[in-house]
């Protein structure tokens, strides 16, 4: 961290010491807002609302950011088994090419999990987002207590059962095509084997 970074201190209506600063600020009595300090100079004052906000954004932030995971995990899922297959009727793989297919179709398995465990991590957050939407009184509010591990960490052993399958349903797609796929196409549409490797095997 630079030398120039900003210090946030909170108090409640004590003395608090910046140990990365080691100076001594006399915050008064008030305890409704937040002081930040750039090399020890007072920079502006942070009402309960602004911490309300700040939290709020971040969380949101984190909460969106999963969509982008949720994408690269759902075009890896196809990719790889669409890759697969088309290799199995290109490339004349023969009694192998139906091993592959199974692979292919079973590939879709672990990036389904990933799936849905990723899910569970993002609903985790919804409870605390709903919290901070939830505060209207936040300009009579003397304090603010950041909450965000602690919650998520309380929804995500929370989590049920039937909440667990809900999860694994919404995250079924495409990971389900695919597997359904891959297994039709082994049972019902194996790779025949060319004519010249029978010939070759029955001399």
């Amino acid at each position: 961290m630079t030398s120039d970074a900003v210090h946030l201190v909170y108090w409640k209506g004590e003395k608090v010491i910046d140990e990365g600063r080691a100076n001594k600020t006399d915050l008064g009595k008030s305890n409704t807002v937040c002081h930040a300090h750039t090399n020890g100079k007072e920079a502006r004052e942070l009402s309960v609302c602004d911490l309300v906000w700040n939290e709020y954004q971040l969380l949101y932030a984190v909460y969106e950011d999963f969509n982008g995971h949720f994408l690269t995990l759902k075009g890896w899922s196809v990719t790889i088994a669409l890759a697969a297959i088309i290799a199995v009727y290109t490339e004349k793989l023969g009694a192998a090419g139906k091993t592959v297919l199974w692979i292919a179709a079973l590939s879709a398995l672990p990036f389904w999990s990933l799936d849905a465990m990723w899910k569970a991590y993002q609903f985790s957050y919804i409870n605390r987002l709903l919290e901070l939407e939830a505060i209207t009184d936040c300009m009579t509010r003397t304090e603010h207590a950041y909450g965000i591990v602690s919650s998520w960490g309380e929804a995500f052993r929370g989590i049920s059962l039937s909440e667990w399958v809900r999860i694994v349903r919404l995250s079924a797609f495409p990971h389900v095509f695919v597997l359904l796929i891959g297994i039709t196409l082994a049972v019902r549409f194996p790779p025949q084997v060319p004519i010249e490797k029978i010939s070759e095997q029955g001399r």
